[in-house]
């Protein structure tokens, strides 16, 4: 028989001792257990703590207005963003973003007061916002397109066929050479961005045709418009050298970053390249800003 509920709490059945104010799920046989660090879906928070399995147990339903209570991981400092985390607790990071401490905890097991994020649980913690290859401009003159051919120091933007291959940036051959191949492009924050939570550029970049003898590198700097002097990149310069292409994550520094942020953006491959008897060519083929979002 079905049954209605109109209030904040919903009695349910342990499926074993739970602890007070800790997160719960269906444990997929009609019972309650607890959460784990990456459940975004949850029942909601016990008021009453379960001595033993098979008892009744009273829970505040995700849809109750208001604030709830939770159970800290670790310490979490007021006001801070809450995510959950391992046995039903919350840590002030994650991937499942639930809401925001309204006080501190300063130890494992401490309960806190929170304001849970709308659809408490079900937000996704990062999206992916890619970024078009053929919108990457001359480093150092912005108002033109990457050339068709690398020269000088810019990367060459190949279009490929379309229903056959996508877009491409190389470099100049590098064979027995040192050359650098640089791009650059301004891009938004997404409009639903979290401010001051994680953020990243993934470049997905390899070589051609030979690996180079020496070192094959690659680099970005992030500037924010608004402190337009700060790279808030905090990944230095990573290999790229290997025929197997392969994702590169650059992690930028989130302090001040809010959304509708402009932030610039500038990539570097520098290939050093002794006695190659080949071509040594980098490529990149694809970028994608990573950033957390509300869902």
């Amino acid at each position: 028989m079905s049954t209605l509920v109109d209030t904040p709490t919903r009695t349910f059945i342990a499926a074993a001792a739970i602890a007070r104010w800790l997160r719960v799920k269906d444990n997929g046989s009609g019972k309650l257990e607890v959460t784990g660090a990456t459940d975004e879906f949850a029942l909601g928070h016990i008021i009453n703590a379960a001595l033993a399995a098979d008892e009744p147990i009273a829970v505040r339903l995700p849809t109750a207005t208001g604030t709830t209570k939770m159970v800290a991981h670790a310490a979490i400092s007021a006001f801070d963003l809450v995510y959950a985390a391992a046995a039903g607790r919350v840590d002030a990071s994650g991937s499942v973003l639930l809401g925001r401490a309204m006080n501190a905890a300063t130890a494992q097991d401490d309960v806190i007061e929170v304001l849970p994020g709308t659809g408490i649980g079900n937000i996704t913690a990062v999206n992916d916002y890619p970024i078009p290859l053929e919108t990457l401009k001359t480093w150092d003159a912005r108002e033109k397109p990457l050339p068709v051919t690398a020269a000088n120091d810019d990367f060459g933007i190949t279009t490929g066929t379309a229903g056959t291959n996508a877009p491409t940036i190389v470099g100049r051959d590098s064979q027995s050479a040192s050359l650098t191949a640089i791009a650059g492009i301004s891009i938004p924050v997404p409009a639903d961005y979290i401010d001051g939570e994680a953020i990243m550029v993934r470049v997905n970049a390899q070589m051609v045709t030979t690996i180079s003898d020496d070192t094959a590198l690659l680099d970005l700097n992030a500037y924010r418009q608004a402190a337009p002097t700060v790279d808030i990149n905090s990944i230095a310069a990573t290999s790229m050298n290997s025929l197997t292409a392969a994702d590169i994550d650059f992690v930028l520094t989130p302090t001040n970053v809010v959304a509708g942020d402009l932030i610039d953006l500038i990539l570097t491959a520098a290939v050093v390249d002794g006695s190659g008897s080949a071509a040594v060519i980098a490529k990149v083929n694809t970028i994608t800003l990573r950033a957390t979002t509300r869902a």
